[in-house]
């Protein structure tokens, strides 16, 4: 799947309304698979991948609830109308106290294939999965042999023909989005994209478990580094004439700068960690505002061509395998070619 568009409308919808986005996605994808034969294959396939072949699937419902209060998020029948398969949707909520035993009691017990499948972000499934077994344990249940073929994870449960499951969203929208390419369904797959897109946007902004490197003490050192430079680029760059007129540092939950004049323009260079993580690889930033003498109409015209489409930032980069004044001569560097854009003759 090539769309990695998190703009879309289905992603800015989940994120306005914030803290549906699984009963959200829960319901795109009921959407897509009840309206797509494309889709409903495509699940097929993956299921026989795991080694369980349910048989093609002829419909779903979304929001089931069982015996026991439990909530199945989505349920998918054969043509029988036998439920064959359960969907549990899941981006970084936590098992609930139902799952996965209570569901996989629900699967019928009739000799024929069945699966209890999750669906969670792709960089979720290495401590999610020994999670679902070990909670299948405790509610009872004996794992058999199991698999792994790409992000698809599968254990079959010992006594019966039914099976446990986890994939990501990523490989399963893939394959959905490829069967639906193939077969000329192009409704289901630009559905499909859109339900991708909001499943990476979960994905990128979600807290995700720590790793043991993240913790050490280069990331703060690296943190107070960055600080430094910010300071130390903008009294270079009064030093050089650059900078006109320095102002007093500033703090947002989200960055942390210095305002500054540069030919004319008023703007803030700064650490901004939003800007770092969805626009550019880079953590500097020069933001410019409408209060200098050179107005944004002016910045806006000029530096069109490196501004952020459709916003009054500029990313500075940071030069890699380089010592630190090496790093502070290229940051004073590219905020000189800037200004010197700036101050140019009209033509």
């Amino acid at each position: 799947m090539t769309a990695n568009d998190n703009n879309s409308l289905l992603a800015h919808l989940a994120y306005k309304f914030s803290g549906q986005t699984e009963t959200t996605a829960t319901e795109a994808l009921g959407y897509i698979l009840s309206r797509s034969e494309a889709a409903r294959n495509a699940l097929r396939d993956t299921l026989k991948t795991g080694g369980a072949d349910v048989g093609p699937i002829a419909r779903v419902e979304t929001e089931v609830i069982g015996k026991k209060m439990e909530r199945i998020d989505l349920s998918a029948y054969n043509a029988a109308d036998e439920e064959r398969v359960l969907i549990e949707v899941k981006f970084w909520a936590e098992l609930t106290g139902n799952q996965p035993a209570e569901y996989l009691n629900r699967l019928p017990d009739d000799g024929e294939p069945a699966v209890l499948l999750f669906v969670a972000p792709e960089s979720r499934l290495e401590a999610f999965w020994p999670e679902v077994l070990r909670r299948a344990k405790d509610g009872g249940f004996t794992i058999g042999s199991g698999s792994e073929t790409g992000n698809l994870r599968t254990a079959a449960i010992a006594g019966s023909n039914s099976n446990l499951m986890l994939t990501s969203w990523r490989a399963m929208l893939g394959a959905m989005a490829s069967r639906a390419s193939v077969d000329g369904d192009s409704s289901a797959e630009r559905d499909i994209l859109q339900l991708n897109a909001l499943c990476e946007q979960e994905d990128s902004e979600a807290f995700r478990p720590l790793r043991g490197n993240e913790l050490s003490p280069d990331f703060p050192r690296f943190q107070m580094h960055l600080v430094n430079l910010v300071g130390d680029a903008v009294n270079r760059g009064k030093s050089e004439g650059i900078l006109i007129k320095p102002g007093v540092w500033a703090s947002a939950l989200e960055s942390h700068g210095i305002w500054v004049t540069i030919a004319g323009a008023t703007a803030l260079l700064h650490i901004n960690y939003r800007h770092w993580a969805k626009e550019r690889e880079t953590p500097l930033w020069l933001w410019f505002t409408n209060t200098g003498s050179t107005k944004l109409d002016t910045v806006r015209e000029r530096l069109q061509a490196d501004l952020v489409a459709g916003k009054d930032i500029l990313p500075i980069y940071l030069p890699t395998g380089v010592e630190y004044n090496a790093v502070l001569y290229d940051v004073v560097s590219q905020i000189r070619r800037i200004g010197d854009i700036l101050a140019a003759p009209a033509p």
